[in-house]
C-alpha cells in the first residue's frame, strides 16, 4: 500500500516538474518574443488609462488564494488585513491575517504576515492565538509593456518562523522555521488579466519527524467589468489552486494515513480605487484525495481589504 502511494507521489513530482519547466518557457519565450516591449513602467509604450490601468499599478488586479504578485513601487507601503474560514469534516478555521507589503525598490518588495488563530477547532477541541509568522521577498526579475498589455515575472522567496505552536491541538503552526520558494507570471490587458505560479514549501525535519514538502500550482484568469478612469473598477477572477503534500516520514518510514492532494476552483470579485483595495470570493473543492476522511474541506471563504499609502 505503501509502494503504490509513493509512486503516485514520484508520478506527481515528474507532472510538478513539468509544470515548472513549462512555466520557465514561457518566461523565456515570452521575453524574445518582447523585443519591442519596453522595460520601465514610466515609459509611454504603456496600454491606456481605462478599465484595469484606471488605477495605479499597486491597485491593478491579483489572487486572492495564491501566492506572491505583490511588487508595488519604491517607498510604498500597503497594509491589508485578511480573514478567512474554512469549513470542513467536524473541523473549521477562522483566520485573521493583517500583512504588510513595503516596496523597497521598483522591482524588490518585503511582506510580513502573522496570522490568528481566531479560533481553530478539530472535535474536540479549540485552539487560539498566533500561527508561524512569514517574511516574503518578491523579485520581478522581467517587466515588458506595450500599447495592448503589461507582463510581469516574479520570484517569491519566503520563510517563516515558528511562532505559532505544532503541540495544540488543532496544531496553529508547523513547530519548524520552513521555506518557501515559487515564480509567478502575469499578463494585464486593459479587460483581462491572467497568471500561473507554482511553488513549494520544504519544512525540515523536527523531532525525528520529516515533514512533507508542499508543492503549490496555481493559475487565474479574469476580466474587467466596470471602470471609471482614475477612480475606480470592478473585476471578477476565477483561479484554479493546486495543494500537494507528500508522506509523512517517521525515522525513514511513511506514515499511512498521510499526504493529500487538493484541487480548488476559486471566484473572487475585487474593487479598487487609487488607495482601497476590496477582494472577496470562496474556494471550492473541484478534486481532493485524502488519506483520510477528516481531513475533507467543504469550501475555504476570504475577504482581503487593503489600502496602499505612496
Amino acid at each position: 500500500m505503501w509502494d503504490r502511494g509513493m509512486g503516485n507521489e514520484i508520478l506527481f513530482l515528474k507532472a510538478m516538474q513539468r509544470l515548472i519547466a513549462t512555466a520557465l518557457l514561457i518566461f523565456i519565450s515570452n521575453s524574445y518574443a518582447s523585443k519591442g516591449m519596453t522595460r520601465s513602467a514610466n515609459d509611454a509604450n504603456q496600454p491606456p488609462s481605462i478599465g484595469n490601468y484606471s488605477v495605479q499599478g499597486s491597485q491593478q488586479p491579483g489572487p486572492l488564494f495564491a501566492f506572491g504578485q505583490f511588487t508595488i513601487n519604491q517607498n510604498q507601503s500597503q497594509l491589508f488585513l485578511n480573514p478567512s474560514y474554512l469549513n470542513g469534516f467536524q473541523q473549521y478555521e477562522w483566520t485573521i491575517s493583517p500583512f504588510y507589503v513595503y516596496g523597497i525598490t521598483d522591482n524588490l518588495a518585503l511582506f510580513i504576515s502573522t496570522p490568528i488563530a481566531a479560533p481553530y477547532y478539530e472535535k474536540p477541541s479549540y485552539s487560539y492565538g498566533p500561527t508561524d509568522t512569514e517574511i516574503q521577498f518578491e523579485y520581478a526579475f522581467y517587466n515588458g509593456s506595450n500599447r495592448r498589455y503589461t507582463d510581469q515575472a516574479t520570484l517569491v522567496v519566503a520563510g517563516t518562523v515558528p511562532t505559532g505552536s505544532a503541540h495544540k491541538n488543532p496544531s496553529t503552526g508547523y513547530g519548524a522555521a520552513s521555506v518557501f520558494l515559487g515564480a509567478t507570471y502575469a499578463r494585464t490587458y486593459v479587460d483581462w488579466y491572467g497568471f500561473i505560479s507554482p511553488g513549494f514549501t520544504w519544512i525540515p525535519p523536527n523531532n525525528n519527524s520529516d515533514l512533507n514538502i508542499i508543492y503549490y500550482y496555481d493559475a487565474g484568469i479574469g476580466r474587467n467589468l466596470y471602470s471609471v478612469p482614475n477612480r475606480y473598477y470592478w473585476f471578477a477572477l476565477v483561479e484554479v489552486n493546486g495543494v500537494y503534500s507528500g508522506f509523512d516520514q517517521i525515522r525513514g518510514f511513511a506514515k499511512p494515513n498521510s499526504g493529500n492532494n487538493i484541487i480548488f476552483v476559486s471566484p473572487s470579485l475585487i474593487y479598487a480605487t487609487e488607495q482601497l483595495y476590496i477582494q472577496f470570493g470562496a474556494a471550492i473543492p473541484a478534486s481532493q484525495q485524502w488519506f483520510s476522511i477528516t481531513n475533507k474541506i467543504n469550501y475555504v471563504a476570504s475577504l482581503s481589504v487593503g489600502w496602499t499609502f505612496n
